[in-house]
């Protein structure tokens, strides 16, 4: 069976969702929902073999722009998230709940 050739706007929506570390499944279910598209994930092939250089520059721009971005964002930053963590730990105990967190 031949495969349909993919939009360049599938193409882009798979690259950048890839680059910012979203699971190969959770990209394709993504691409089925909002493009009617079904891709499939091939865990044995080296994802970017023979991927245009076009791609490969986007996925690292993506990649890029994505890790900077969340940089600024001050709970992915150890010295903050780490007292958040514990801080949660801490409210979340209750002597009725067997170690788990409350839900709000």
């Amino acid at each position: 069976m031949a495969k349909a050739k993919l939009s360049d706007e599938v193409k882009t929506y798979i690259v950048q969702a890839l680059a910012c570390f979203d699971s190969p499944s959770v990209v394709a279910a993504a691409v089925k929902k909002e493009f009617g598209v079904d891709v499939s994930h091939d865990p044995n092939k080296k994802a970017a073999s023979g991927l245009a250089p076009k791609w490969k520059a986007l996925f690292g721009e993506t990649r890029k722009t994505f890790l900077e971005d969340t940089a600024t964002i001050a709970i992915s930053h150890r010295a903050v998230r780490l007292p958040v963590s514990a801080a949660h730990g801490r409210e979340g105990r209750d002597p009725g709940q067997h170690g788990g967190c409350r839900h709000r």
